[in-house]
């Protein structure tokens, strides 16, 4: 049999048997190629995904570390901290004035919201008026704060009433079932409890 054959013309021709082997070796390397192409795109996403979580509580994070560093010591507020939750002494801003003002910041685990939760509130105020609360961290299985008191050799303790020297958040993160642990130690300016 001949691989190619001549028309009535006289010019080669293909038979019509060999141009569908062709054409069925091309669908099955496209079929490969999509598939392949598409697992990639999977992965991909799914590396995406699993990485997002972390990066955002990466960032609510360091805004948990700006405002401690920012903090000083104010003879009418002090810092206080449990396991759940702390407060302290910050320049806070109000929908009020353009200046920053001295008040309160606190940042807290939300069990039931499971986030991680900043508030701020102007001095002259008084307690926690009329702030609402930030979601710094979403998706937060777990959250543990403890602090670094002490003169030469530290001691981490749950509980805090006097402006620590470090400051320690812990955060289970809850990714699609997968649990990640984060964690950031948070060194003070100017010293600690006096």
């Amino acid at each position: 049999m001949e691989a190619v054959v001549k028309t009535k013309d006289g010019s080669l021709a293909f038979t019509l048997i060999e141009l569908l082997v062709v054409m069925g070796i091309l669908a099955v390397a496209a079929g490969v190629i999509a598939a392949s192409l598409g697992a990639g795109i999977r992965a991909w996403e799914s590396a995406r995904d699993y990485h997002a979580v972390e990066a955002r509580a990466e960032l609510g994070l360091q805004v948990v570390e700006n405002d401690v560093m920012n903090s000083f010591e104010f003879f009418d507020i002090p810092f206080e901290g449990n396991e759940t939750e702390f407060r302290f002494p910050a320049l806070v801003m109000t929908p009020r004035h353009d200046v920053p003002r001295i008040g309160t910041v606190s940042v807290a685990f939300d069990v039931q919201k499971r986030s991680l939760l900043r508030r701020e509130w102007p001095y002259a105020e008084g307690r926690e008026s009329g702030s609402r609360p930030e979601a710094l961290v979403a998706d937060v299985a777990g959250a543990r704060f403890s602090y670094a008191v002490g003169g030469d050799t530290l001691e981490w303790q749950p509980l805090t009433t006097n402006r620590p020297v470090a400051v320690r958040v812990e955060l289970r993160l809850d990714n699609t079932g997968q649990e990640v642990s984060l964690a950031r130690t948070i060194v003070l300016k100017t010293g600690g409890a006096r």
